[in-house]
């Protein structure tokens, strides 16, 4: 993941395309990223920046406390800072002893905070709502596309993330309501069992979070196309996180839920052909057609998928190898024929097209019914 300074410098690309943006351009946002005091100290005391100036500079120092405080003395407005960028928290203590008004626009830094109790508890202090998030974001850095919004409450989400039960109960006996977050979805991004199976137990056991809630209930306008959709075994599973896979079915999670979004647990298993940077899950394949996912269910859409591995561990477990080869050979004749895709990708989905029938004619040769 690029740095912040990195992501700061992105960003100023895309919204800062011409230097005279700034009255003196890329040099001067430059020394305020930098920390380059002395040289905005000289720019500030010749005037050759305006109030709206030096408020749009300081997305440039927000990890910079002199550079910062040298642009509020000048007039910058700390109510215009953007918030989801500002991880330090002096800088966010200097923006609040200028006006910044932390009662209302407070619950867009929690998150930035997840791990750090002091901040959070500074920000609550100041009146910042626990049970408002910054709903553009999807968590740490990642943003929805445009017009797509994520209700949960982030800082929740992250806290489960990161395993740590004490903060999660400091967060909810300050009013946090983790009925509005992701949290049991949340633990699946923490691969130190020592800590999500703790977690995951609080959750579960004290909290009484709903195993099956649906990551849907909390996204709109979004087309529903993550792949980190569904319920918190579906999560785990796209997540790889075997360890929180087998709790989660031990405690009955619903192997057969199909979310808004489609998603089931044995297709994120298999996993989409569009996702093959991944791979599949399948130490859980087994285990989910043992509990009641039927094996030739599962490999059609193995094969829809491409995907070789899941189909031979399919194979292994029962599935129907007649109707398969049928099934893939017809999607081979499809694919053949589809002139639809660009040629790099297209000769990629063949090969593995060939190959799928060329596993299931063995398959069926060597295993006659």
């Amino acid at each position: 993941m690029p740095s912040l300074r990195a992501r700061r410098r992105q960003h100023r690309r895309r919204y800062y395309p011409e230097p005279t943006c700034l009255t003196l351009g890329e040099a001067f946002m430059d020394w305020c990223q930098d920390g380059e005091e002395e040289e905005v100290r000289q720019v500030l005391a010749a005037g050759q920046l305006d109030d709206w100036g030096a408020t749009r500079a300081l997305f440039f120092a927000c990890d910079e406390p002199k550079v910062l405080r040298l642009l509020l003395e000048h007039g910058a407005d700390p109510n215009e800072a953007e918030l989801r960028w500002w991880y330090k928290f002096d800088c966010l203590k200097i923006l609040a002893a200028f006006g910044l008004d932390v009662e209302a626009k407070g619950h867009i830094s929690l998150q930035n905070f997840s791990s750090n109790r002091v901040a959070l508890k500074w920000l609550l202090d100041q009146g910042a709502d626990i049970n408002k998030s910054d709903c553009r974001r999807v968590g740490e850095w990642g943003m929805r596309i445009e017009g797509a919004k994520d209700d949960s409450l982030h800082v929740l989400n992250m806290v489960a993330a990161n395993g740590d039960i004490k903060l999660l109960e400091y967060l909810v006996a300050r009013g946090a309501d983790l009925t509005k977050s992701l949290a049991l979805h949340a633990v699946s991004s923490c691969h130190e069992p020592a800590k999500s199976l703790p977690m995951l137990s609080y959750l579960l056991d004290e909290q009484h979070m709903g195993i099956d809630t649906d990551t849907d209930e909390f996204r709109s306008d979004n087309k529903n196309k993550e792949y980190d959709s569904g319920t918190p075994l579906c999560v785990a599973i796209y997540g790889r996180n075997l360890p929180i896979v087998l709790e989660l079915m031990a405690r009955g999670a619903d192997i057969h839920t199909s979310s808004i979004s489609g998603c089931e647990p044995i297709k994120k298993a298999i996993r989409d052909s569009r996702d093959m940077e991944n791979g599949s899950l399948l130490p859980i394949i087994q285990p989910l057609i043992a509990a009641g996912v039927g094996a030739t269910y599962a490999m059609s859409h193995a094969i829809r998928a491409l995907r070789l591995r899941p189909a031979g561990v399919l194979l292994r477990s029962g599935a129907d190898a007649v109707a398969a080869l049928e099934e893939a050979r017809e999607q081979d004749e499809k694919i053949q024929h589809d002139q639809g895709l660009n040629w790099s990708r297209a000769m990629d989905y063949r090969s593995r097209s060939r190959n799928m029938v060329s596993l299931l004619s063995r398959w069926v040769k060597d295993h006659p019914s």
